[in-house]
């Protein structure tokens, strides 16, 4: 220690007594400084409330009579800085439509879900997921299984389901809007599992899971929901700690099973010879060359 002292009280005393030494560095110093403030990103943000220390703006995204009357003042497009996160509010169309329309492949990212896609999902929810190659290797799957030559091969069942959607119909007109909602759900469900519903006993638990997954994915996703998508670092509590985490990895288990099983049926029904041509059947076929593990697939 002695001599890291000396040492440094030595280039010290040798800096004062070459002061032009000492001025050129103090300018080199600055410049380097000026230069990285010029270049930062955060000048180029655009216009926004100045927030407060840790929790920056927070307590305007969440206040909707601010966000309605006090944001459009700012401009068209709007930064906040909400608990470190950065958000960016469009107040009009004309700005929406520039930037995620137009220019839509510069800003086709996804912002992060820690709850519904990292810990529900294991980072592995297609809608949610960042752009990665495994989503790269998920798309060109999917592709495979909705080609134009892939779609043909549905015809027959989709045409099932508009039979069935005619006579429920025709046979009690005022429940339209149960009618269309079973219809949208067996063509998903057909075209992807080869399960259309027929009112099998069985059909209602499939769609009551499906539709739990559904409602706990929207409920997730919601603004808000969850501080630890503005405080990252929550989500390394441990579970005892954290209920909203048990829940999600608890979902995440249940969830797993369940679309895995849903896999497992189609193979079953593959092997047998009975499994008409479908978006799992495709994939599970296409595995080798997409590079999918079963659980990305499931």
């Amino acid at each position: 220690m002695n001599l890291v002292s000396r040492v440094i009280e030595s280039s010290y005393f040798d800096l004062l007594r070459r002061p032009a030494l000492s001025l050129a560095i103090a300018l080199n110093v600055l410049a380097f400084g000026l230069f990285k403030y010029l270049n930062s990103p955060w000048r180029k943000l655009p216009p926004g409330p100045v927030g407060y220390p840790i929790i920056g703006s927070t307590h305007r995204f969440f206040d909707s009579s601010w966000l309605l009357e006090e944001c459009p003042k700012f401009g068209e497009v709007v930064y906040l800085n909400v608990a470190g996160q950065p958000a960016i509010l469009l107040n009009t169309q004309k700005a929406a439509t520039a930037l995620l329309d137009r220019r839509s492949t510069n800003y086709s990212g996804r912002p992060r879900m820690i709850v519904a896609n990292e810990l529900m999902c294991d980072g592995k929810f297609l809608i949610l997921e960042p752009f990665n190659d495994r989503l790269r290797r998920k798309r060109r799957a999917i592709h495979e299984g909705f080609n134009k030559s892939a779609s043909m091969s549905f015809h027959g069942t989709l045409a099932e389901d508009a039979v069935r959607l005619a006579v429920s119909l025709e046979h009690d007109p005022k429940a339209f809007r149960k009618y269309y909602y079973t219809f949208s759900c067996s063509v998903v469900l057909a075209v992807t599992y080869d399960l259309p519903l027929l009112g099998r006993p069985e059909d209602d638990t499939l769609l009551s899971r499906i539709e739990a997954f559904a409602a706990r994915a929207k409920e997730t996703t919601a603004p808000g929901a969850h501080y630890v998508e503005l405080l990252p670092w929550m989500k390394h509590l441990p579970e005892w700690m954290a209920k909203w985490k048990r829940d999600a990895l608890i979902t995440h288990r249940e969830t797993t099973s369940f679309f895995l099983e849903l896999m497992e049926d189609v193979e079953t029904r593959m092997k047998q010879g009975l499994a008409r041509s479908c978006l799992m059947s495709t994939m599970i076929q296409e595995q080798d060359r997409s590079q999918l593990s079963r659980d990305e697939i499931a």
